[in-house]
């Protein structure tokens, strides 16, 4: 089955952040993958060590000045996650969880049945 990243008309900015840069690339439009403009900004040394951001404010002020040097406002943003903050593992769940305690067994798990290479986990 094809992913279909069917957003119309509209141009998609993707967006990414490593420790010393951030990149963005626009599409024209999701039939046509031409790229309309591209962009990168290199941060300050220790500004991001090890994918945590040290000092945020600085951050935020770096972010805002790209999204207004390379015109983001009001447009749809894909942010990339790069592939060392990701984990997709298939869990057995057991049948008396409800779907709405699923999330809070996962937690209960977590440093028993669950091992994962890192610590602030998201569901």
């Amino acid at each position: 089955m094809a992913l279909n990243f069917n957003f119309g008309k509209k141009r998609v900015v993707n967006l990414t952040i490593k420790d010393h840069v951030i990149r963005y690339v626009e599409m024209k439009n999701s039939q046509d993958a031409s790229v309309q403009s591209f962009g990168e900004r290199f941060l300050p040394p220790g500004l991001i060590q090890d994918g945590t951001i040290q000092d945020v404010e600085n951050f935020l002020w770096i972010l805002e000045e790209c999204m207004d040097e390379w015109k983001l406002s009001k447009k749809q943003v894909r942010f990339l996650v790069p592939d060392s903050s990701i984990v997709i593992r298939k869990l057995p769940i057991p049948e008396d969880v409800s779907e709405d305690e699923i999330k809070g067994y996962l937690y209960m798990e977590l440093g028993t049945s669950i091992h994962l290479p890192f610590e602030d986990t998201c569901f």
